[in-house]
């Protein structure tokens, strides 16, 4: 509508501008009750655009791995259009010494600044520096927020909406070490899920994944702490979890070990590792090809596609509400 109205308004512009005959009385009257009418109502439930959006973890290597899976992630940007990019930790291996280290000009800036889109990114244990439990090493990459026109981290752990989808962005690590600098998750989580549910699709996302064939294996591994997280918080309330950490691509076919919700894993944006297990059902997985997840989502549909380093689209999954 708004187009439209420009456009009667250009004509009209360039109309004035022509030597046009004086209008008539009952015209102009007419012309007046125009101008003077209400505006036509606005369709509040017309739809609004989808949202396109990438979602990788592990990325952030420096192996060729990690340029080749940026350059498709550009052309595919270019060509189909991105909205932002969902970062799922161990973004810089083993973390920055400080908000300047060149590091991320290497590993973030020159590989995906040229996209031009925000890059909402969570907190892994490689950026915890080599030990995993560096918690003043982590900071450094909530303080690059302030550095760069696409990097957003504003806290350890944090809840946005973009569209048609709502984010809860945990932090698993300080769940699993059990650190509470930055807050106490399990508290925040009810006010974190709030937010989230603004939008039609609700999407939990942290590092480690509740289930995995990779070598890293199920939350078990990573201590009771986690467990409860997500059995008590996480599994059941949201529609996605979405996880990195083990360098492969997975989408599960197991709703019951997760109260309903559905469980991805895109841990190949730098590197990959051969899968360990075989224990938890999946719609497709793969460990051979670096790569991400483009998501196009409005408020009825979300479609998934596993896309290569290459461009090729590997899997494609549809929700429906």
């Amino acid at each position: 509508m708004r187009a439209a109205l420009l456009i009667v308004l250009a004509a009209g512009a360039c109309g004035d501008s022509l030597a046009s005959p004086p209008l008539a009385a009952d015209a102009t009257a007419d012309a007046a009750a125009v101008i003077d009418a209400p505006p036509p109502p606005i369709d509040v439930d017309a739809a609004p655009p989808p949202a396109r959006f990438v979602v990788m973890g592990d990325q952030g290597t420096g192996k060729p791995e990690q340029f080749a899976v940026a350059a498709a992630l550009r052309e595919l940007c270019a060509t189909q259009g991105c909205d932002y990019v969902v970062l799922l930790g161990d973004n810089l291996y083993d973390g920055a010494d400080s908000a300047d280290d060149p590091i991320w000009q290497e590993r973030f800036e020159i590989p995906y600044g040229a996209i031009g889109v925000p890059f909402h990114a969570l907190l892994g244990n490689h950026d915890f520096g080599s030990s995993g439990v560096d918690v003043a090493r982590s900071a450094h990459e909530v303080e690059y927020t302030a550095r760069s026109a696409s990097w957003r981290l504003p806290a350890s752990h944090y809840a946005f909406t973009a569209g048609p989808v709502g984010f809860v962005m945990l932090d698993t690590t300080s769940i699993i070490i059990d650190n509470i600098v930055d807050g106490d998750q399990r508290a925040w989580w009810p006010e974190a899920l709030a937010t989230a549910r603004q939008a039609p699709w609700v999407i939990a996302a942290g590092h480690h994944p509740y289930r995995s064939n990779g070598h890293n294996g199920n939350a078990d591994q990573y201590g009771p702490r986690f467990v409860s997280f997500m059995d008590d918080l996480v599994c059941g309330q949201v529609d996605l979890y979405l996880a990195g950490h083990d360098h492969g691509r997975e989408w599960f076919d197991a709703p019951d070990r997760c109260g309903g919700t559905e469980m991805l894993i895109s841990g190949a944006g730098g590197d990959v590792n051969r899968f360990a297990a075989s224990d938890t059902p999946v719609f497709w997985h793969d460990d051979s090809r670096p790569g991400f997840l483009y998501v196009v989502a409005d408020a009825h549909r979300f479609t998934g596609r596993f896309i290569g380093f290459d461009g090729v689209v590997d899997y494609e999954r549809t929700l429906t509400r």
